[in-house]
């Protein structure tokens, strides 16, 4: 029978102290473990499968930033488009309107 230690017990109960195959997402108690499931069943090491992942996830994020730029741009543009319109639709109401004020109200 093998030897069943403490932290083997706290490992079951504590989700930060197992390891996780980063290709299939199972979870295993030992890292050791892990990465033998790792060899066996996609190919790679957990070292591989990690770098792999951390790869995948600087790309993505480097086109994220990309695309956040120019939905930026986009909607900086649109805004600033938005902004003059509303400031002239504004102007042109109150243009209309006549200031109450002093009277000077135009007629239509």
């Amino acid at each position: 029978m093998e030897s069943y230690a403490y932290s083997d017990h706290m490992a079951l109960h504590d989700p930060n102290l197992r390891a996780q195959c980063p290709a299939c997402d199972k979870v295993y108690i030992h890292s050791r473990i892990c990465n033998d499931h790792a060899k066996k069943v996609h190919g790679m090491d957990l070292k591989t499968l990690y770098e792999q992942k951390s790869h995948q996830y600087a790309q993505r994020a480097a086109s994220l930033e990309n695309l956040e730029e120019e939905e930026a741009m986009a909607i900086a543009t649109t805004g600033i488009c938005d902004n003059y319109n509303n400031n002239n639709d504004e102007e042109k109401e109150a243009a209309r309107m006549g200031d109450y004020a002093t009277g000077s109200r135009v007629e239509s």
